[in-house]
Formats: C-alpha cells, structure tokens, sequence
C-alpha cells in the first residue's frame, strides 16, 4: 500500500508516456498483477488526460484556427518514432497511441482558445480606452462650457456693467443685448437670428464718438439662432468714449474695419 501511495503521483506521467526508469517497471509490475490501488488509479488518470480538452474556457474558437488544428492531429497521429528506436521487452516499434495524441491536442486547442480571446480581450480594452478618451472629451468640452458660463454671469453681474440694446433692420430681425463692462468684456445674448453663409461671420464693433471703429470679436449662433457669448474690445476705449456698438457681417475670420453696412446699432447712452 505504501509503494501504491508513491506511485500515484506518477499516474498521469504513465498514462503520458513520459515515465522511465524504475518507476515504470514497478508501476508496470503493480499493473500487471492487477493492483487494487494502482489499476482504477491508472485509469482513472487515463480518464482525466482524455477529458483535458473539456478544461478550455467557455468560448467557440474561430472555426478557421479549429480546421486548422484538427488537420494537423490527423496528419501527426500517423507518425511514429524511427524504426531504429525499438522496446527492450518487445522488441516491436513503438507508436504514440491516439489518446495520448488526443491530450496533446487538447492542450494546444487550449493554448489556442486562450490566445484568441486574449486577442479578444487587448480589442475590447482598445474599444474601452477609446470611450474613454471621448468621455474625457465630452468632459473638457462641459468644464470648458462651464467656466465660460460663469465668466458670462459674473459679467453681467459685475458692478458697472452697461446694458446695450442693439436694433436690427425691419420688424423681423431679432433683438440683440449685449452687456459691457470695461474690465471683463461684453457679453452678446440674441435668439433667432439668421444664418450665414459658409465662410461668413457676424463682427462686434465699438463705434468711438471719434476715430474709426475697433473691433470687439467675430462670433456665430449656434443652429437654432441663439447666441450666449463673451467677448473682448481691441484698443483701450471705455464706455464714456463710444457712442454706439453695431454688428456686421464679415469673412469667418473678421475684418480690420466693416465692409458692410452694421445689420445691428445699439447706442450708447
């Protein structure tokens, strides 16, 4: 029983072919007189080698690599070792039984399986970093939104602001606020106003009560003709010396002076 109990640890070499030397006559020996202990245990671990392929992770390989696999089993299994290489007890040749080939193969086709969904899984974490960085995206686009909601509120709110009421051409055209403080800028608030071409631009100007006019930013409404936004006056002109902010339509990238007639005046009292 001892001896049985130190050979057990050898039965899945056995059954494998992979056990030599005097652990292999002995274990042949106990086989041969039909041991109690080593005959079940041998078949047994017969039994576990030839389920080896049932340990693969729960996934279908593509059927390409599966083809593949199978067709080099049935073109290996019809090997043998070198006629030179005989049986010292037999004499015979020796041959690898199908059931040690099958083993062989359930281990590749699990190396297999687990490569494929390792390639899976690095194309699956590619699709989570890539959500990633457009939820990172969004997320700057939002903070960046904001902080320019809040410079637009403290604009408005700020000590000193001037609220300047801009009229447009005939009774159709929108009204357009815009509100200035000499320190933060002016804020331009519309909604419905028209659409422009592609390559056009609306152009904020301050009307100085002399001089030409400086330019207080370029700007466009969103789809809908709304308009939220905060803007800058070029040169040093303070309320006290405008008389009267206009709204041009200008190039996207804005002019040095207007080049067309201000579709929007608002002036400054």
């Amino acid at each position: 029983m001892k001896d049985c109990l130190r050979l057990k640890e050898h039965y899945e070499a056995f059954v494998l072919g992979a056990l030599e030397g005097e652990e292999r006559a002995e274990l042949d020996a106990h086989l041969a007189r039909g041991c109690p202990v080593c005959t079940p245990g041998v078949a047994e671990a017969r039994w576990v080698v030839a389920q080896l392929s049932h340990a693969a992770p729960d996934a279908e390989p593509p059927a390409a690599l599966r083809a593949r696999l199978m067709q080099r089993v049935a073109e290996t299994k019809q090997l043998s070792v070198p006629q030179g290489e005989m049986s010292e007890e037999h004499g015979a040749r020796f041959t690898i039984p199908f059931w040690a080939w099958a083993a062989a193969a359930a281990v590749v086709l699990f190396f297999a399986v687990t490569l494929w969904q390792a390639r899976q899984f690095e194309e699956q974490l590619a699709t989570v970093r890539s959500d990633y960085k457009r939820a990172q995206n969004e997320k700057d686009r939002l903070e960046a939104q904001r902080r320019e909601m809040e410079s637009i509120l403290a604009v408005v709110a700020a000590p000193g602001t001037r609220e300047v009421r801009l009229k447009g051409e005939g009774q159709s055209a929108p009204a357009v606020k815009a509100y200035w403080n000499e320190e933060q800028g002016v804020v331009l608030s519309a909604q419905k106003m028209p659409s422009l071409p592609t390559g056009r631009a609306f152009q904020l100007w301050v009307v100085p009560r002399k001089g030409n006019p400086l330019s207080a930013g370029v700007f466009q409404p969103d789809a809908a003709g709304n308009l939220l936004q905060l803007t800058r006056v070029e040169g040093s002109v303070g309320l006290k010396d405008a008389a009267a902010l206009a709204i041009t339509e200008e190039p996207a990238g804005g002019s040095p002076q207007p080049t067309s007639k201000p579709a929007w005046v608002g002036p400054i009292i």
